[in-house]
């Protein structure tokens, strides 16, 4: 497992065509952001309050169904202690 795996052996980052331009971009993982907000103990609802996204898009951006945007990837992040993203 890389270190940028986590427990259940989901990459933290995915390849994914832009529908844009046509190119292929490296995006976060939604499953990893999943993974990781499971381990810190948070539901989803709780998680997406904090965000002030509704649950239902959280969980699509959790299951690559849209965008990982950098903000709110960002904002999901802080959320999350420094040390749960980081296997032991």
């Amino acid at each position: 497992m890389s270190d940028e795996e986590g427990e259940d052996g989901v990459n933290g980052w995915m390849e994914e065509s832009c529908a844009h331009c046509g190119h292929t971009h490296k995006v976060v993982n939604g499953l990893f952001l999943r993974e990781a907000r499971i381990r810190e103990g948070l539901s989803l609802r709780e998680m997406a309050r904090r965000l002030r996204l509704s649950p239902a898009y959280l969980s699509d951006v959790e299951r690559n169904r849209r965008a990982r945007l950098p903000k709110i990837v960002g904002n999901y992040l802080r959320q999350l202690k420094p040390m749960r993203l980081v296997n032991q």
